[in-house]
């Protein structure tokens, strides 16, 4: 399964769309006036924690004083 979005404003969840293969994401997007898209493919056996699925994250932030560079994950 794949997982099509929109590549403007794609935070809100919305015109999001899951196909069957790729040949059908190809004729959708030729077919739409939209330029950018997210492709995704879905993950159809993820890895599971007390049976959910969950998302790792990581935040970095590089910082540069006086011609030293620091980076903070």
């Amino acid at each position: 399964m794949w997982i099509l979005k929109p590549g403007e404003n794609s935070n809100k969840g919305k015109e999001i769309k899951v196909f069957d293969n790729i040949d059908e994401i190809d004729n959708h997007i030729k077919n739409s006036d939209s330029k950018r898209w997210i492709v995704q493919k879905y993950i159809e056996k993820p890895l599971l924690i007390g049976g959910r699925k969950f998302d790792i994250r990581i935040y970095g932030l590089i910082t540069c004083l006086h011609g030293r560079m620091v980076a903070y994950f």
